[in-house]
């Protein structure tokens, strides 16, 4: 076919491609309209790409379905006996591996140390947590603590580095310290995650493309390429291999072997080489919301970062750039921050700007302590110029908070219309005018739909709830017949609607609906008339619900 160079000159785009349909298919139960795009997607690839390129994409597709089915698949063990590595602790529930798996153990008397393998005696039971990888549950009895090993003593040093470092500034601030240069987040507290949340900063306490960067190319410069890579490859594992951490890696070496090699060097080809390397490692990864949002910010770095830097010409350079690389990776990530996670911190684009040098000379010192664990005085040195400058961060902060604004909302039809308006911006660029149209054409009735005085009630998974009503948005899930506000637009004083428990029924504003649970599987919505005549909106798996009046319309 003359079209078939427009798939094999980038074949490592399209094998990506499907290995990513692959486990959504999957991991939606092969869900009908997943299946009905991957057909039309291999359409397209035989089209432009002929049969025989059609034949080895779709042996990707089966390849990565079978990875899932038996990565989900765990041997059942006749004697009741586990052995786990502990990986986290959160909400009083353990999160560890099992044979290469995810797993939670759950039990009354508990108590593991975090990166250390345990001998449990319990029972399993099946319980899929696709977009996080975890397989099932433990229910764990008797325990014992197997040999240590090296896994077990990075974890055991980086917990020695925080408790050093709390000694001598407290624990907010070793807490922060830890958390930005090597990933170590158990000594956060919730009020620490949610600030850096509503600052738009989450993604420095997690080891990510950032910190990768930042410290290969001052390794580089400073002992060479060979010993950078050797260097980062290590820090790879001691942070936890995250697929932020490990794709930025990746894309590191590729690029160093494609210097050496090629004397070439092509980025998205390259991201699409570390996205395929994960994707078989860890079959689940393109469902986890930290994979998604790592390759799309990449994506959008290596697409719009030179653009955009070429219109803010009229600026300084280091104001220029900053403001490009800081603009560019939310290009594509907003789609999924706004459906998965349902806030935009408007923030982000001033604390990202301004405090990005900051935080990067943090990292730096905060990863030479690791080195200067046992030289106390060089160590002492570092820790007080590191508190300094944490301390003049928090100062900034405060100093923003003047001119902060609260998280902002977003529905989900605001972001299928930003990717229309997306998808309207390519092709005006390629000439078509007339898609011009369509943003304006659309503007009207999705504003009428989101100021609409009509609640909307949203379910996913049969779990997940999300309220809408005259722009305001409210969310929560369903988990072990518990009600949980999952709601990120409140900050301090600033207030959203709250959620109030009354019996086991639950109120959003005392006026509008309740939420009810009970014990098995059946959860319950109701439109209040009065407290004691309600009629009740009995809660499908996937579904949206409209309240007109006393009429519920169900789509």
């Amino acid at each position: 076919m003359q079209n078939e160079n427009i798939i094999l000159k980038n074949p490592l785009v399209t094998v990506f491609i499907c290995l990513i349909l692959g486990s959504i298919v999957y991991n939606s139960s092969f869900n009908l309209s997943y299946i009905i795009l991957s057909i039309i997607t291999f359409i397209i690839i035989f089209w432009f790409g002929g049969k025989k390129s059609t034949i080895i994409f779709f042996l990707f597709f089966l390849l990565i379905i079978s990875s899932n089915h038996f990565y989900y698949s765990i041997p059942k063990v006749n004697d009741g006996r586990y052995i786990v590595r502990i990986t986290n602790q959160s909400y009083g529930k353990f999160t560890g591996i099992y044979k290469g798996r995810k797993v939670i153990i759950q039990g009354s008397k508990l108590s593991f140390n975090i990166g250390s393998k345990y001998l449990i005696s319990g029972d399993f039971t099946p319980s899929k947590e696709m977009d996080k990888g975890i397989v099932g549950i433990i229910y764990g009895g008797d325990y014992k603590q197997e040999k240590r090993d090296l896994i077990s003593f990075i974890y055991d040093y980086k917990e020695g580095i925080y408790k050093k470092i709390e000694s001598k500034l407290g624990k907010e601030s070793a807490a922060m310290i830890s958390a930005v240069s090597f990933g170590y987040v158990d000594g956060l507290t919730l009020e620490q995650k949610n600030d850096m949340k509503y600052w738009g900063l989450i993604h420095i306490i997690s080891v990510s493309g950032f910190h990768m960067a930042l410290i290969y190319k001052l390794l580089e410069k400073l002992f060479g390429y060979k010993v950078a890579l050797i260097t980062c490859a290590f820090y790879t594992l001691f942070t936890g291999a995250s697929s932020a951490t490990l794709r930025s890696f990746l894309m590191i070496l590729i690029l160093k072997i494609g210097e050496k090699i090629y004397k070439e060097y092509n980025p998205i080809s390259s991201l699409s080489l570390s996205g395929i390397l994960i994707c078989l490692i860890t079959p689940y990864s393109p469902l986890d919301l930290g994979f998604q949002l790592s390759y799309l910010a990449t994506l959008g770095i290596i697409l719009f970062n030179t653009p955009l830097n070429k219109k803010f010409y009229k600026y300084p350079k280091y104001l220029r750039e900053a403001m490009a690389i800081s603009i560019s990776p939310q290009v594509l990530t907003y789609p999924i921050v706004g459906i998965s996670i349902g806030y935009f911190s408007v923030n982000s684009l001033l604390t990202n700007l301004v405090l990005m040098p900051f935080f990067s000379v943090v990292v730096i010192l905060g990863n030479l302590l690791l080195l200067t664990y046992w030289w106390n005085f060089c160590f002492d040195i570092l820790v007080g110029v590191t508190g300094i400058i944490n301390g003049l961060i928090n100062l900034m902060l405060n100093f923003m908070e003047i001119i902060s604004l609260p998280l902002m909302n977003i529905e989900r039809e605001l972001v299928y219309y930003y990717i229309i308006c997306l998808g309207c911006y390519y092709f005006i660029k390629k000439g078509f005018n007339e898609f011009k149209y369509i943003p304006i054409v659309l503007l009207i009735p999705l504003s009428i739909y989101i100021y609409s005085p009509i609640t909307k009630i949203n379910i996913s998974n049969g779990k997940d709830i999300r309220v809408s009503y005259k722009g305001d948005i409210w969310k929560y899930r369903v988990t072990n017949s518990k009600v949980s506000n999952i709601s990120n637009t409140q900050y301090k004083n600033k207030s959203i609607i709250p959620l109030n428990s009354v019996g086991d029924s639950f109120y959003i504003n005392n006026n509008i609906f309740n939420i009810r649970t009970n014990n098995k599987k059946v959860y319950r919505f109701s439109l209040i008339k009065n407290k004691e005549k309600y009629d009740i909106i009995t809660l499908r798996e996937d579904e949206t619900i409209f309240i007109l009046g006393d009429k519920v319309i169900r789509f």
